[in-house]
């Protein structure tokens, strides 16, 4: 519900706002140049043509979004760094081609760690073999004298062997000596 105070003044507005309308509406003597009377101006400027008969293509255009029949996802196959890339955007490339050169010393170093890796694994093989062909010769073939052997652990009864005798297969060092009891 509006105010006393607002009413007031718009009753007083009113007649001003009718004052100033009027007085728009006046003559126009000084707006267009004439005398003051309407449409006593000059004549209105009008662009005449001939009209002839003449083909017109047939053009239309309309706004719309292309989607592509065939599309592909670019993916990384190895993490690295990107030192420059192979192709030039937008043009079309062969499958199978290098998109991307990665910089190649933190897989050349995966490479020599991975060898390293290969070279130990090997290594271990060998020893592994070795102590194998040295252990199977060993138990097979008794050194030196003769002894009987327990049936449970395969090393000589107690007091029946000679701790003197050295059996031949036993390799022995130049400066090696050999402790008797």
């Amino acid at each position: 519900m509006p105010s006393t105070l607002s009413r007031r003044l718009f009753r007083a507005t009113l007649p001003l706002a009718a004052l100033f309308a009027l007085a728009a509406c006046g003559s126009g003597s000084d707006a267009d140049g004439g005398d003051g009377a309407w449409g006593a101006g000059p004549p209105p400027l009008v662009v005449a043509m001939t009209v002839k008969a003449q083909s017109i293509p047939n053009i239309v255009e309309l706004p719309g979004r292309i989607e592509a029949v065939r599309t592909a996802e670019v993916r990384a196959r190895s993490d690295g760094i990107i030192e420059r890339r192979l192709y030039q955007e937008g043009t079309d490339v062969v499958e199978g081609a290098p998109l991307f050169r990665i910089d190649p010393r933190d897989l050349n170093a995966q490479v020599d760690q991975a060898r390293a890796t290969l070279r130990r694994a090997e290594a271990a093989r060998t020893n592994a073999q070795q102590i194998v062909r040295w252990s199977s010769t060993r138990h097979k073939r008794p050194c030196g004298r003769k002894t009987p052997m327990s049936r449970t652990h395969g090393r000589p009864l107690r007091g029946r062997s000679s701790s003197r005798a050295t059996p031949s297969c036993v390799r022995r060092s130049p400066g090696a000596s050999v402790a008797r009891r």
